[in-house]
């Protein structure tokens, strides 16, 4: 049976512009907030890459010998586009792992239980989901890579979800809060009161 490749994406781009500063460096738990991203992705030993504009978080990558593409793009299809261009040499990958840095909950448990799904039905658009309500990661088969290296300026990766709805496969997780991503300070002050309670 042939192997299912996965690599990984990680989008570290945003302008924080809700949250007032760059929210990546923010402190979690006595952590950057990109550092429990990073740290997630490091343990499924795929390959990845940080596409970013901040030295801070290619230094941050580094530590877990994760590449990065700095750059200055403007907008979040630049991101996405060159992400995929990174890998592009290599070809033989069967999907692509979209993932923010900002979703200090999620489980290294659930990113494998993501990626086991798509193995399984390697053809289905994969993403995680919460009583119906979908999040990040994504994961895109390579069959819609053009697609997403020509996406509309400033749109993401859900345009083409959109628009392939039926190709879509949901993983659901257990806690709703697994699924936040933060972008406003009141969004990392709920994240460290839960993260501190349990």
């Amino acid at each position: 049976m042939k192997e299912i490749k996965i690599a990984c994406i990680i989008m570290a781009s945003g302008y924080s512009t809700r949250f007032g500063s760059n929210k990546l460096l923010a402190n979690f738990c006595g952590e950057s907030l990109a550092n429990w991203t990073l740290n997630r992705i490091a343990q499924l030993n795929i390959p990845a890459v940080v596409v970013t504009r901040y030295q801070e978080i290619a230094e941050l990558a580094k530590q877990y010998q994760i590449a990065t593409v700095l750059h200055n793009e403007p907008y979040q299809n630049d991101t996405v586009r060159l992400g995929l261009e990174y890998f592009k040499p290599n070809e033989n990958y069967d999907g692509y792992m979209f993932c923010t840095c900002d979703q200090p909950l999620l489980k290294t448990s659930t990113l494998i239980a993501l990626s086991q799904a798509f193995q399984q039905e390697p053809h289905y658009i994969h993403r995680l989901a919460f009583n119906g309500t979908a999040g990040n990661p994504v994961i895109f088969p390579s069959a819609f890579v053009n697609q997403l290296l020509t996406l509309p300026q400033d749109k993401g990766g859900n345009v083409i979800v959109q628009k392939n709805i039926q190709q879509v496969k949901y993983v659901a997780v257990d806690n709703q809060l697994e699924l936040l991503d933060i972008d406003t300070v009141k969004d990392l002050e709920t994240a460290e009161k839960y993260k501190r309670s349990v």
